[in-house]
């Protein structure tokens, strides 16, 4: 089905490689971990670009899926274009075994485009806050609450307070 396979170390390479050229100048952690039940790897980094960013860049790089509803693991293929670039290839999903993902098949982006499995079925992403910034809480939504309800926890105080202060002496 594949034209190439990818071992794990293999795939940490070129989601490092996509990492930079998206996002030169931040630094990023990019570790495997194979094991019996196959692989995956986690990318860490502090502040710069958002979760969502990063996992735009490294979805494809995913060579599978899973599908909760009827706990099952799906395989994922991608086209890897003669740049280094990476595209969402193929994957039968999981509706045939009456689960929610749908299959899809991408027509090849390039002629010199080749079919990729990559070992890493998961690609985890975690972002730290960059130093000096709030830590997440789920108190409030934003800073705009705080004008009605106050700052009634630790962290609000701490970080939120004068920054609402600050900006309400600029009106």
């Amino acid at each position: 089905m594949t034209d190439q396979y990818f071992t794990c170390a293999e795939t940490a390479k070129l989601v490092r490689k996509a990492l930079k050229a998206k996002f030169p100048g931040q630094k990023f952690s990019v570790r495997s971990s194979t094991y019996s039940g196959g692989a995956s790897m986690r990318v860490r980094w502090t502040g710069g670009p958002t979760v969502e960013a990063v996992k735009d860049v490294t979805s494809p790089f995913e060579g599978g899926g899973f599908d909760g509803s009827i706990d099952l693991k799906y395989d994922v293929y991608s086209w890897l274009l003669p740049d280094g670039s990476v595209q969402f290839g193929q994957s039968r999903g999981t509706e045939g075994s009456r689960g929610t993902v749908p299959a899809f098949d991408n027509a090849k982006p390039h002629p010199d485009a080749i079919l990729v499995s990559f070992a890493s079925d998961y690609i985890f992403v975690d972002r730290d806050p960059a130093p000096g910034a709030p830590p997440a809480h789920d108190c409030h939504e934003n800073l705009s609450v705080h004008g009605w309800r106050g700052f009634d926890c630790d962290i609000c105080r701490l970080y939120a307070e004068p920054v609402y202060h600050q900006a309400e002496a600029v009106r």
